[in-house]
């Protein structure tokens, strides 16, 4: 969920996490839904939010453990009691492969977005992006491995609505003695 919180004022949260995963030989299908209230004790308070989300994910292992193809949709409803102005929409589609060559594992997914929403003047507003993620892992040998990453998303949140984020990053895993590990990343975030 994408709840955020306004600090110095006392709230309560709730939050119904549903999910369910059958998985038949190379088919996976996932079916999710939560339901998240915030709730401030303020009378008078607008930022009382209540969140629906439904997700939906299938994949296929055309080569198992090596080649998948994926997809995935993800929609968010959030609904403000006490400031109407504020609910919005939110839908993501995503296709992609992943899997792994040798020592290599990677993802690739690209979709669509579409946030509807109010805007200034309360007129209902749809916004659409296009959405592209990847991540690569290489391992090198089983003292080291490296990971780079990039995407391009549209982020939510019940106080900031919805805004495009652009995420780069790399992490470099070394195992330097058999019980030890040593973390060395990077997250840069537009």
């Amino acid at each position: 969920n994408n709840l955020e919180f306004q600090t110095g004022k006392r709230y309560e949260t709730n939050s119904l996490p549903v999910s369910f995963k059958y998985t038949n030989g190379p088919l996976s299908l996932e079916a999710a839904y939560a339901n998240d209230i915030t709730h401030y004790f303020s009378v008078k308070d607008t930022a009382d939010a209540i969140q629906n989300t439904g997700t939906v994910r299938g994949s296929y292992d055309v080569t198992p453990g090596h080649f998948a193809v994926f997809g995935e949709s993800n929609f968010q409803a959030s609904h403000y009691p006490n400031n109407v102005s504020n609910d919005s929409d939110f839908l993501n589609l995503y296709v992609g492969i992943r899997g792994q060559v040798e020592n290599l594992t990677y993802q690739v997914k690209t979709g669509y977005c579409a946030f509807d929403a109010l805007d200034a003047l309360g007129k209902a507003t749809i916004t659409t992006h296009p959405l592209l993620a990847t991540d690569m892992s290489y391992v090198f040998s089983h003292r080291l491995a490296c990971t780079v990453f990039g995407t391009r998303s549209i982020e939510t949140g019940v106080l900031t609505g919805g805004s495009q984020v652009d995420s780069y990053g790399a992490s470099l895993n070394i195992h330097p003695m058999m019980r030890g590990q040593l973390t060395l990343s990077h997250v840069w975030q537009d």
